[in-house]
């Protein structure tokens, strides 16, 4: 074929699939994702009710929308993200409203929010929460825009599914447990299936792939990630609206794969009914804090029709009407647009159950971490967890976990987790001659010994494994024995027993990190910066003896307490302070340790017999030591 021949027939096809593209592209239907017209009319119908969820939600979505100032009205750590976050509340207010004026209004609140303000963020990370908000944002506003709005989002749009399609880091590799994976690829299959993408398309077949690998391995079965609780709860705000789009799609094979992942029961058994600061037990690097990508919301879209009514309960004293939150914003998922999904996903035909009695009053994840909480009710709720550790990944973060213990009521995080932080001194876990994160310590593993859940609360064993082998010691096992009392009464006994063995001599250090300084350091740096609550290390640390036996005060908000008394050994030296200590020299050694937890006046002990033998009474209770175990009667 001639050259000029063939370069008409270039020319012509070039011009024939734009033509074609630009039909398509007229034609696109919009909105396609989470809003049919009978949830739109549910939720319409639920905001016109007095005092209702959707109202209240309604209402203090539309008062940041209409805020006037996205840098106040919205938390987030630059301008971009803030505004997307605005965006995304708008465009869905711009479906909610029924007169024609309000929803022009609201769309072009979204089209000014989203794409005339400067976006500073990584490549990364930063492109991903563009992508999310935008994906939201160009669906529901759409049909409001006007023909030069669309095809200035659309242009949008297309650079940034090929920025994300073309992204290169380490951690998208290996195992793929890192949260990248979730975010990155749950960005772009978000707006690859919001922009008139298909489970048809090869793209979405590659990002399904890697997002199935990625629920598989980086998360337990009680939806635990060895990164910490955000770590949950930061990605799944990228890839789990990912995976409800391609369900709504006609693909539900990803949705069943995270359902078994039992995220709601994580947020039942580790978050808190407390406020924003003190949102959830700590561990992995998480601060603890929360509420920050509409997770607690969205996985109201996952639990089980017979379990709804619990985590219904649940959940509307955590993160809905009835939560006591000291920052009003924070209900309904306020921070990074999470409202969006507590008002489509909300049930409100279902009539909400209180789980005490019903659930276990402990819950374990397979991959070593146990959670134990009295009741489901408010801030006073006595949550405690230990950690085996049995996972490592190749991929993002870790924290050394072994042995390491949390303990939080009377909103109060008196034991907490290091966070991002590598000194030894912000372990709550058994240290050896002063150190427990050593070179190569995250990636060492501990075994789980025994788990078993009980009425009053549950029994653990875990053994410190190959890093306290890396300590010259040849066995390290902590119990852990969990005895609540009744709810009303809302106290508990939470003893452990460190179990040490070593043929050479060494100090052995019963540690705990009283709450957590860092996270009240990383709340207070944001920008602007988060109003927090009266630190954790405010909580007043007090140390002496009674009934013969070293003794320990811990005091915080709402006359909570925990008052400690080590049992063995009774020559322990305590140093009181934070972290608090409790310290003992030798080859071999038990360091047992019973801990009641409570408000008012502290109760004094009656101690009898010595060593492991000794029996402590603590009210019309009994601790004591059968050969094997803690029991508590």
């Amino acid at each position: 074929m001639p050259r000029q021949q063939l370069l008409a027939w270039m020319i012509l096809g070039a011009l024939l699939f734009c033509l074609l593209d630009g039909i398509s592209r007229a034609e696109e239907q919009h909105p396609r994702l989470f809003v049919a017209p009978e949830r739109l009319a549910t939720i319409r119908r639920q905001i016109r009710i007095d005092g209702s969820h959707h109202q209240m939600a309604y209402e203090a979505m539309r008062a940041r929308v209409e805020n006037g100032d996205i840098d106040t009205a919205y938390f987030g750590h630059a301008a971009g993200y803030k505004g997307g976050y605005c965006a995304t509340e708008a465009a869905l207010l711009s479906l909610i409203v029924e007169d024609e004026a309000q929803q022009q209004k609201y769309a072009d609140i979204a089209f000014d929010a989203m794409l005339k303000r400067p976006w500073r963020g990584s490549e990364t990370l930063g492109k991903s929460m563009f992508a999310r908000c935008l994906a939201l944002t160009y669906d529901w506003a759409y049909p409001a825009w006007s023909e030069e709005q669309r095809q200035k989002a659309r242009k949008e749009v297309d650079a940034a599914l090929k920025h994300l399609a073309g992204l290169g880091h380490t951690n998208l590799g290996g195992m793929r447990t890192s949260n990248f994976i979730g975010v990155i690829r749950g960005a772009e299959m978000l707006l690859l299936l919001s922009s008139g993408g298909t489970p048809e398309d090869e793209r979405y077949r590659v990002l399904k792939k890697e997002l199935r690998r990625y629920v598989g391995t980086a998360f337990g079965n009680l939806g635990v990630s060895h990164e910490g609780l955000g770590y949950s709860e930061y990605p799944g705000g990228f890839f789990l609206p990912a995976v409800y789009a391609a369900k709504e799609l006609g693909d539900p094979e990803l949705y069943e794969a995270v359902r078994e992942k039992n995220f709601w029961k994580l947020a039942m058994y580790a978050y808190t009914c407390m406020p924003v600061t003190h949102r959830g037990v700590q561990y992995g690097v998480s601060s603890g804090s929360g509420l920050k990508q509409g997770f607690q919301s969205l996985v109201l879209n996952l639990c089980p029709e017979d379990q709804l009514p619990y985590y219904l309960w649940f959940y509307d004293r955590s993160a809905g009407r009835l939560a006591p939150l000291d920052m009003a914003d924070a209900r309904f998922d306020g921070h990074r647009a999470g409202t969006v999904w507590t008002m489509l996903y909300y049930p409100a035909d279902v009539t909400a159950k209180d789980p005490t009695g019903a659930f276990p009053k402990a819950a374990g994840d397979d991959r070593g971490f146990y959670f134990f909480r009295n009741r489901w009710r408010d801030e006073n709720d006595i949550q405690a967890s230990i950690m085996a550790d049995t996972f490592h990944p190749d991929r993002g973060w870790d924290q050394p976990e072994q042995l390491a213990i949390n303990l939080l009521g009377y909103h109060t995080r008196f034991i907490g987790g290091p966070r991002k932080n590598r000194e030894q001194r912000f372990y709550s876990a058994l240290l050896v001659n002063g150190k427990y994160n050593i070179k190569g310590a995250e990636s060492q593993t501990g075994t789980s010994v025994a788990f078993e859940p009980g009425p009053a609360g549950g029994y653990a064993i875990v053994d410190g494994g190959a890093l306290y082998e890396s300590l010259d010691v040849d066995k390290a096992q902590r119990h852990m024995l969990v005895a609540f009392s009744e709810p009303d009464k809302n106290e508990a006994i939470i003893t452990t027993l460190d179990d040490i063995k070593s043929s050479a001599k060494h100090t052995y250090t019963w540690q705990a990190n009283i709450g957590s300084a860092d996270e009240q350091k990383w709340m207070a740096d944001l920008k602007p910066p988060v109003p927090v609550i009266p630190a954790d290390d405010n909580v007043k640390v007090t140390a002496g003896t009674e009934a013969g036996r070293p003794m320990f005060l811990l005091e915080g908000r709402k006359n909570g307490f925990v008052k400690g008394w080590v049992l063995e050994p009774a020559d322990a030296r305590i140093t009181a302070g934070d972290p608090l200590t409790i310290e003992t020299d030798g080859t071999e050694a038990k360091i047992w340790v019973v801990m009641f937890v409570g408000s008012g006046k502290p109760p004094a002990a009656q101690i009898n017999g010595s060593g492991m033998q000794t029996v402590v009474k603590i009210g019309d209770r009994t601790t004591s030591f059968d050969g094997a175990r803690i029991v508590v009667k």
